[in-house]
């Protein structure tokens, strides 16, 4: 089934991710900044955020331009195992992240096993994925002890092959932000959703029986109950 198959991807993806603490600094079009600091790429900001801190962006980011190991697609991404307690802000600040033809996911936020509790709040811009089989936004919580969740303000995202929003085992709330996808604009399995306010919709034709938003809890290895 295709959520165990994601869910596996999202694992393997998250387990070949090394992030360098270095703050690489560009001073000709930095792609993010944290406070003065500016950093090259987006993911470079995130491996190095603090609890209480903001990362503004402050150009388009495209996911080519990521640092990521050889054969390992996956754009822009937060992948952390630190068991530190951690909150923070994303600020899209207008601009847009896309994913290159061949990631699997626009922005990915993936946490491990032994990490600790997460708030991420992504707020005021576009999160886009275009490549096949590519979400625009992943977050997978490997630690059932701890919580890892993403509050969405203000954004927009749009997948053309795939879910807009993937959800494994951890939480998400909407809140003023538009979702579209092509098979779910939502796609949630082990999770909590919250919708305060927002549009959703779907296009293409891998729509099936899911709609705009899939939900499911797992009981076995083979079996998934709809919620």
């Amino acid at each position: 089934m295709k959520q165990f198959i994601k869910k596996t991807a999202a694992a393997a993806i998250a387990s070949c991710i090394v992030c360098s603490a270095s703050a690489a600094v560009c001073a000709i079009e930095p792609a993010a900044s944290i406070g003065s600091v500016t950093y090259d790429s987006l993911n470079a900001a995130l491996c190095v955020v603090k609890s209480g801190q903001t990362i503004v962006l402050q150009s388009d980011v495209l996911g080519k331009n990521e640092t990521h190991p050889v054969g390992v697609h996956t754009g822009a991404a937060y992948v952390s195992n630190d068991s530190t307690d951690l909150s923070f802000t994303l600020d899209l600040h207008g601009y847009t992240i896309s994913s290159d033809a061949e990631a699997q996911v626009g922005l990915l936020i993936q946490t491990g096993e032994q990490a600790g509790a997460r708030e991420i709040t992504i707020q005021n811009g576009t999160i886009r994925a275009t490549g096949k089989d590519a979400a625009g936004l992943e977050i997978a919580d490997q630690n059932a002890a701890t919580n890892t969740s993403v509050i969405l303000n203000n954004v927009t995202i749009q997948a053309e092959q795939d879910a807009g929003v993937q959800c494994f085992s951890s939480a998400l709330h909407v809140d003023s932000s538009k979702i579209q996808g092509m098979s779910d604009a939502i796609y949630a399995e082990d999770a909590a959703i919250s919708l305060k306010s927002g549009a959703f919709a779907v296009t293409g034709t891998d729509v099936g029986a899911d709609g705009a938003i899939a939900a499911y809890q797992t009981q076995t290895d083979d079996t998934l109950t709809w919620k």
